[in-house]
């Protein structure tokens, strides 16, 4: 299963999950809070038919996970696996 439903507050997360509560919230709210930037690829949101409001604040829109990757490449970083 693609990652793009971790992203989805709890509300919309469970309507898709039979009930069950998004169990990565807090864990997404702590890697903010510590600084990670977490993205979530545009297109995927689109394939799943993800309305961009029931995204968490936390996490930002991409419209691309490919460009994003390029972007962060020039910048430096690597992307292991």
């Amino acid at each position: 299963q693609a990652a793009g439903p971790v992203v989805l507050k709890n509300e919309e997360f469970k309507a898709r999950h039979d009930g069950h509560d998004n169990p990565n919230i807090e864990l997404m709210r702590q890697l903010h809070a510590a600084g990670v930037a977490l993205h979530v690829c545009g297109q995927g949101v689109l394939s799943r038919e993800i309305d961009p409001e029931d995204i968490q604040e936390e996490v930002q829109l991409d419209l691309w996970a490919l460009t994003t990757l390029i972007e962060f490449g020039r910048q430096g970083y690597v992307k292991i696996g």
